[in-house]
């Protein structure tokens, strides 16, 4: 068994082979249509068990392996988007906290699943006027529950997030793409908006990273788009590795004993939760939603299931 963090880089591809089985974060349903094909034909070719910490779910849709990820990225991007609203890093000297007398400042965050709603806590421990922009109705509901009246909820819609980002001093993107559903959908916020729309001296933290959602590429540095800084930088979590290690560590180590002590076999067919998240064996896609993802030909795991009935 291999367990990593990261999906396979390229130079790893030669080293899989039939007989292992890998458990990482694949993330082959986020993104466009096909943007991770690559990846999804080397373990293919390969012949591994692969299972995708990220698709692992329970009855009622919550993700325990991606979850502890979720919550730190929400915490940083809070923490980052304020440190550069400062004057020195070329942001507009705005606090995110509350001062006598001072209007606090307004941070509007786009999702409000586990990221947006750990960075709507944080944003309001420091003070903020917050508002979450979410599409699901029922979600709204939840979200209201949460938060009372400390919490502004807005319907996802593209009117509101344009207002949303011409208020916001610090704008988080929380939103990921799910390639099935807005994989050759146009994104949601483009460049253009964010240098006409938002303020001078303004962030915006783009958590996921994803094209799709945000047009803007991935960058390690935070960079410039007109008068905002723009912050979308890789897995943010693995900036406190001393405290998401160990998060990760505690949410996949039960996961992992299964497989382990019952093999994978047995342990995805007495677990549902760990069969939603296996995406190929030995050649085949047997998840439903990484074939319609990555282009590829899908095979029912039920198939393979009763082949080896008696096993």
């Amino acid at each position: 068994m291999i367990v990593k963090v990261k999906e396979p880089l390229p130079q790893e591809y030669p080293l899989l082979r039939h007989g292992q089985i890998l458990f990482s974060y694949l993330h082959l349903t986020e993104g466009r249509i096909g943007g991770c094909k690559a990846l999804a034909e080397a373990l293919i070719q390969s012949g591994v068990i692969a299972i995708a910490y990220e698709m692992i779910r329970t009855k009622d849709g919550f993700r325990p392996l991606l979850a502890p990820m979720s919550k730190i990225a929400g915490h940083l991007s809070v923490i980052l988007g304020a440190y550069y609203l400062q004057i020195p890093m070329k942001g507009q000297g705005t606090l995110i906290g509350r001062i006598p007398g001072i209007p606090p400042a307004e941070v509007v965050i786009l999702g409000g699943g586990t990221v947006g709603t750990s960075a709507a806590k944080t944003a309001l421990a420091l003070g903020a006027n917050v508002t979450i922009i979410e599409k699901d109705v029922r979600r709204l509901y939840q979200l209201n529950d949460l938060f009372g009246n400390k919490v502004t909820t807005v319907f996802s819609n593209e009117e509101n997030i344009r207002e949303g980002l011409r208020k916001a001093d610090l704008f988080i993107n929380a939103v990921f793409c799910y390639a099935p559903k807005f994989g050759h959908s146009p994104p949601i916020i483009t460049k253009d908006m964010i240098c006409e729309m938002m303020k001078k001296g303004a962030v915006f933290v783009d958590v996921a990273t994803d094209e799709a959602i945000v047009e803007i590429k991935p960058s390690p540095k935070p960079f410039m788009i007109g008068d905002v800084t723009v912050i979308s930088i890789p897995n943010l979590p693995s900036r406190v590795a001393r405290v998401a290690t160990p998060a990760l560590a505690n949410a996949i180590l039960p996961y992992v004993m299964e497989v382990a002590d019952k093999g994978w076999f047995k342990a995805v067919k007495e677990n549902p939760d760990l069969l939603k998240g296996l995406n190929f064996v030995e050649g085949k896609v047997v998840n439903k939603e990484v074939a319609i993802s990555q282009e590829l030909e899908y095979y029912p795991i039920k198939n393979f299931f009763d082949k080896n009935a008696n096993v």
